[in-house]
């Protein structure tokens, strides 16, 4: 018997799958016939004398897959007693996605030469740095020292060339560019990003996804084995209770965390903690020592200059207009609407909060003018 355990993304995992001319069947699936069948044999005759013949083909023999959702939709007996439920299956070949830390140590402890293949997040390269260093003024505006700083982190990691993630803590005012330079950071690197927005979770719900529930639930170390990208952003991190913070201590150590469940390796990952901190020593006094010196960097984000403003306002009316241009242009002057709100710029002090702005201060126009147009007052 063939047994593979693929640790990594879905998408990974679906390319190890074999090719064959017999069909894959999913381990959900045998589980029901396995009911089936078992539910059959205690159909019996009054006396107990004959026990009826079951066509057990359909059970052994097979391709058999389970993605890392598969485990939940099957039994609590089929999982406390799994090692025995593929002897009973006998598939020819069983491919395991990211199995919970019980299956894992059955299938090891119970079959030889069980074949374990991990799916190779990409790492820090010279070629990320210089992308990223000439990316970054375009994408993220205003923030050279936050980049200088930001760039040498990640020359320190590629020239130390260990196995630990890097940890960063990026601190500064809301809508300057901190969750964006994770999108950016991700972008080159290759994956989808996984964002955690901590401010959603609150005290039972958040030990539940941290230190891992049933089966059923959703959890870090669940995500952390999903995700696609090596670059992992715990969004507002200053929002968790800081009880939490010790579950957080062996992964920014060495990328390994273990809840009820699971047990992942992120090393290498990058790993970015955004919060409102307006320096830090305030960071330092508000979250403590253990977690604060646990971060490789601090990245400080500054407030958007006024110039920086002017230059989202303008970008910002640009692309409604072009949005919309066969009925605005016709009607409002854009580069009038330009001038109005870069004249008001030092009302504005970061980026996201502009383009709202911009939307709402045109689409008024647009109404008054409308109006107008049809003599309503």
């Amino acid at each position: 018997m063939q047994i593979v355990i693929v640790d990594g993304p879905r998408s990974y995992f679906d390319e190890q799958l074999p090719e064959s001319d017999l069909k894959l069947t999913s381990l959900p699936r045998v589980a029901r016939l396995v009911d089936d069948i078992n539910r059959t044999l205690r159909i019996q005759h009054d006396d107990g004398s004959n026990i009826p013949k079951v066509d057990r083909s359909s059970i052994t023999n097979k391709i058999v897959y389970a993605r890392s959702n598969d485990y939940a939709s099957i039994s609590e007996h089929v999982r406390l007693n799994f090692a025995e439920f593929i002897d009973e299956i006998e598939p020819r070949s069983l491919y395991l996605h990211n199995p919970p830390r019980h299956i894992r140590e059955q299938i090891k402890s119970a079959f030889n030469n069980v074949q374990i293949t991990t799916y190779d997040y990409p790492k820090i390269s010279e070629k990320n740095i210089t992308k990223l260093k000439a990316d970054f003024p375009t994408t993220v505006l205003g923030q050279e020292t936050a980049m200088s700083s930001l760039l040498a982190s990640f020359q320190t990691m590629l020239d130390l060339d260990n196995e630990k993630p890097l940890v960063l803590l990026f601190i500064g005012p809301s809508g300057v560019g901190k969750t964006e330079t994770a999108k950016l950071i991700s972008r080159i690197m290759g994956g989808k990003l996984m964002r955690k927005q901590f401010s959603m979770f609150q005290n039972e719900r958040f030990a539940s996804y941290l230190f891992g529930g049933g089966l059923s639930e959703n959890s870090f170390a669940h995500d952390l084995l999903d995700r696609t990208s090596n670059v992992i952003l715990l969004d507002e991190f200053d929002k968790a209770n800081p009880i939490f913070h010790s579950a957080f201590y062996q992964l920014f150590d060495d990328g390994d965390f273990t809840d009820r469940n699971y047990s992942v390796n992120a090393s290498r990952a990058i790993i970015i903690c955004t919060s409102n901190y307006v320096s830090d020593n305030d960071a330092r006094e508000k979250l403590g020592d253990p977690i604060y010196s646990r971060f490789d960097a601090v990245i400080t984000f500054a407030s958007l200059p006024t110039a920086v403003i002017q230059r989202l306002i303008e970008t910002a009316v640009k692309e409604r207009f072009e949005k919309t241009q066969a009925e605005n242009a016709t009607q409002l002057n854009k580069d009038r609407i330009i001038e109005n709100l870069k004249s008001q710029a030092n009302q504005f002090h970061n980026a996201r909060r502009v383009k709202g702005f911009v939307n709402e201060y045109i689409s008024l126009l647009k109404i008054k003018s409308i109006s107008s147009s049809v003599n309503i007052k």
